[in-house]
């Protein structure tokens, strides 16, 4: 873990969101050239962003800087830079989590083992940090060591999600990122370009089956093609589907306005069908078909071209996520036989 890295981070969580290269600078006293390099590698991981002037914190990286802190309550800054330095504490502490080991015998099962010195080396360092002991010449782990190296695979576990899902997460609004982690494994990614604008979407469309009883979404965006196409879903599964949208403010103004589209809002007769609105623009796509299967997307704020990038999952905690953010919507949307298009 780079410590001046750590201090970007804090930094940027403490001056808030947005803010700019000099206040960091400033916050962190560390030299302008420094930050650029790390708000370099940071962006590149998608964990920071650029707005002209100002740099704002991704999910990302507001997640990423969550799992450190969680991580420096059982180990301390130093010790986890130690461990990030090189493979071979790590090894160590793997091979050691499972048996006792002489130095000799230990730099026979250690994978791309060093040399002899640089494990007599490493394990003073574990001795120091109170992670292994010596035991009548063999080294054995320490409870606290068992500790480091849990804490240590979580990081890295998470880590490991933040930076492969960082597509979603550079898009997902930050306040929405309050899922754990963990429940990303496993979890589909799909990511829409300029070569492919319609993957997405075009996913979204084959989520609805029959095996769906009862469907709740948000949509933030104005997609003719993916409502007629959800429309004939609708009828050839004969209304037995129970359906509930919410629609964002200029997503549902379109809809109403639009003589292809208003078909949409003529159907609220239905008693298994039901229309809401947002009061306010959104960037966020929100799918969950029964309490089995949630789909997540979110598209750019900015930049060349909307594209969506969306993950799905069956993944229990992550579908309980994806149900609170619906009903936290759902609470804030209003009925669409309430609203007057004429404010």
């Amino acid at each position: 873990m780079d410590t001046t890295r750590l201090s970007v981070l804090r930094a940027l969580c403490s001056l808030g969101n947005p803010t700019t290269r000099t206040d960091i600078t400033t916050h962190a006293e560390i030299s302008r050239q420094a930050v650029s390099n790390h708000l370099a590698v940071l962006r590149d991981r998608g964990f920071v962003r650029n707005h002209e002037t100002v740099i704002k914190f991704t999910a990302g990286g507001l997640l990423l800087l969550d799992v450190i802190e969680t991580c420096l309550q059982t180990i301390p800054l130093q010790e986890l830079a130690f461990l990030t330095r090189s493979d071979h504490p790590l090894n160590i502490l793997q091979e050691l989590k499972d048996e006792s080991y002489r130095l000799t015998d230990l730099h026979a099962v250690v994978g791309d083992p060093p040399s002899q010195p640089t494990i007599r080396r490493v394990l003073g360092d574990l001795i120091e940090f109170g992670w292994t002991e010596d035991q009548g010449g063999k080294q054995k782990i320490t409870t606290a060591g068992q500790d480091a190296l849990n804490e240590y695979r979580k990081l890295s576990l998470a880590v490991q999600q933040l930076i492969e899902k960082a597509p979603w997460l550079q898009r997902l609004p930050p306040e929405d990122a309050t899922f754990p982690i963990h429940a990303l494994v496993g979890a589909k990614l799909i990511v829409s370009n300029p070569a492919n604008p319609g993957s997405v979407l075009s996913t979204v469309f084959n989520l609805y089956d029959r095996d769906t009883s009862r469907f709740r979404g948000l949509c933030s965006i104005y997609h003719p093609v993916l409502f007629s196409a959800y429309r004939t879903a609708y009828e050839l599964l004969n209304f037995s589907i129970d359906s509930e949208i919410i629609f964002d403010w200029p997503t549902f103004v379109k809809i109403a306005n639009t003589n292809d589209t208003h078909y949409i809002l003529d159907s609220l007769d239905l008693s298994d069908y039901d229309i809401y609105a947002l009061d306010y623009a959104h960037t966020l796509g929100i799918g969950i078909y029964d309490d089995r299967r949630v789909a997540i997307g979110a598209y750019n704020e900015s930049g060349n071209g909307n594209h969506v990038a969306m993950i799905i999952s069956s993944n229990e905690k992550l579908v309980d996520w994806g149900i609170g953010l619906y009903d936290s919507y759902r609470e804030q949307s209003i009925h669409a036989t309430k609203i007057d298009l004429k404010r």
